[in-house]
This record gives C-alpha cells, sequence and structure tokens, in this order.
C-alpha cells in the first residue's frame, strides 16, 4: 500500500503564543507544513522554523 503525502498549509500573523501548539498537532498526520507568515513582529517565524515547517515571508495583506 502507497503511504499519502498530506501538506498542511496556513498564514500567521504574531501567533507566538499558538504556533507550537497548531504544528505539533499538525505533524501528527501532516508530511509537510507550511507556514505564510504575513510578517510577523513576534517569534512566529523562528518558533516555526525551528518545529521544521516551511515559511514563506510575505506582507500582512487586507485580504489574505
Amino acid at each position: 500500500m502507497k503511504k499519502v503525502k498530506i501538506s498542511a498549509a496556513f498564514a500567521t500573523y504574531n501567533e507566538e503564543k499558538n504556533i507550537v501548539d497548531c504544528i505539533e498537532s499538525l505533524k501528527q498526520f501532516a508530511s509537510e507544513i507550511v507556514v505564510a507568515d504575513g510578517a510577523s513582529r513576534d517569534r512566529t517565524v523562528e518558533l516555526a522554523q525551528k518545529l521544521g515547517a516551511k515559511v514563506i515571508k510575505t506582507t500582512n495583506k487586507p485580504m489574505f
């Protein structure tokens, strides 16, 4: 049986308080985690990268 690969992607902005729990829960079933960060001013990007997520940095668009 082939192993299914699942990617999880989500947008963030200043989610330092939530990012660790979010990524840890996604690791249970996602083989890839992608975070599109809207120029956070806290440690969101640093924490996501430390947990192995691929981080795409962008601006915080009004209609993200």
